[in-house]
């Protein structure tokens, strides 16, 4: 077991601005990657539904002890799906704080996470894309644009890790009609509506 230490900044207003801090500590097994580790914490600081991990100082309590960030944006780093135990050997990390920067824009739902990959929509967009039905991504911090029709990445900007692009692009296939239809009924037409992913 590893005893991990969170402060969770929970934004009131969707800016870094105004928020609520929470603090929690808790032992979590060997085996968890970090990112299981996050949605218990989301849990119990009841911000599993509709939430996005904006920011962390997850890369500044592991490899940003060591290196700076221009060699780290250098470098392939898959951290969220790093097991605790395997962080904690090598950064220490339990001595650390995980702050989690936990934000909630305008969004109609996040409808899916797996792998530190967080699948998610806007409603509060001011700009729709010309009506090009997409989703969007985050990743070790990093926010993409998924074309739902093409399945393809909409930035210039792609995914550091070919692995992760492609088990992202692979899971939006898999639901790719029921992803385009709440996309019509939560982001143009601004209904309610219920949707989780099917990630295998």
């Amino acid at each position: 077991m590893v005893k991990l230490n969170f402060k969770v900044y929970q934004s009131l207003d969707y800016t870094e601005d105004n928020y609520k801090v929470i603090e929690y500590s808790n032992e979590f097994p060997d085996d968890m990657a970090l990112y299981q580790v996050e949605d218990l914490v989301a849990e119990h600081t009841k911000v599993l539904i509709d939430y996005i991990v904006t920011k962390d100082n997850i890369i500044d309590i592991t490899w940003g002890k060591y290196f700076s960030n221009d060699i780290i944006s250098k470098m392939e780093i898959t951290i969220p799906s790093e097991k605790i135990k395997d962080l904690d050997d090598q950064f220490n990390i339990s001595h650390d704080i995980i702050e989690l920067f936990v934000n909630f824009p305008g969004i109609g739902a996040v409808v899916g996470r797996t792998q530190g990959i967080t699948f998610f929509f806007h409603v509060d967009e001011k700009d729709v894309h010309q009506g090009t039905p997409h989703i969007h991504l985050k990743y070790q911090g990093e926010e993409y644009r998924v074309n739902l029709k093409t399945i393809s990445i909409m930035d210039k900007k792609d995914f550091k890790n070919p692995s992760k692009r492609e088990l992202a692009l692979k899971c939006i296939k898999q639901n790719q009609s029921d992803l385009i239809n709440y996309y019509n009924k939560v982001v143009i037409n601004h209904e309610s509506c219920k949707f989780k992913m099917e990630l295998k």
